[in-house]
């Protein structure tokens, strides 16, 4: 389990032996996001000091250090582990490529402040918000798909299992059927 503090400081605690393994470098600010890649060897981290690390955790190194237009709020992992995807707080949507050290940013800016984001089907990424919007954008590009409304404001937490859209808003919990495959 990976544990982001107040502090700045991250570290990973061992479940089974409920003791803590090792800690990565302390950040400046707190920590506000942390994903691990699909293959379990790389976790990027976000903190209040607006910029992501993402950590070789086999090797103990820092493989890139990002700064961004604002605290990311949320972040994940493409598929292959290559780029990572996240939302900023000043209302944006990013793309970061590993493989060519490059950031870019959505050209639509988001109409409230985002709070979750998650994958949907192979070329869509999905973004909760605190307001009544949720947003579809094409991994490609980042190009605005789609936008529809759900029936309360302040997503919390949006995940996906088995085709079903699961989402966490500040008043309860609902879901919706989704087949990915639509999105594709």
């Amino acid at each position: 389990m990976l544990i982001g503090g107040e502090d700045g400081r991250t570290c990973f605690f061992d479940i089974q032996n409920h003791r803590s393994c090792f800690s990565l470098d302390a950040r400046s600010d707190f920590i506000s996001s942390a994903a691990f890649s699909h293959s379990n060897k790389l976790v990027c981290i976000g903190a209040y000091d607006k910029a992501l690390k993402v950590h070789n955790i086999h090797k103990h190194t820092v493989i890139a250090d990002v700064d961004l237009s604002d605290t990311p709020e949320d972040v994940l992992f493409s598929d292959d582990d290559d780029y990572i995807l996240g939302i900023t707080r000043d209302r944006k949507v990013f793309s970061y490529s590993l493989l060519d050290n490059s950031l870019i940013y959505a050209n639509i800016i988001l109409g409230e402040w985002p709070t979750s984001i998650v994958k949907i089907g192979r070329n869509h990424i999905l973004v909760g918000t605190k307001g009544d919007i949720l947003y579809i954008f094409h991994l490609n590009d980042l190009s605005l798909t789609r936008r529809f409304k759900v029936d309360n404001y302040g997503v919390k937490t949006l995940k996906i299992h088995e085709e079903i859209l699961y989402i966490h808003t500040s008043l309860h919990n609902y879901h919706l059927n989704l087949n990915p495959n639509n999105f594709n």
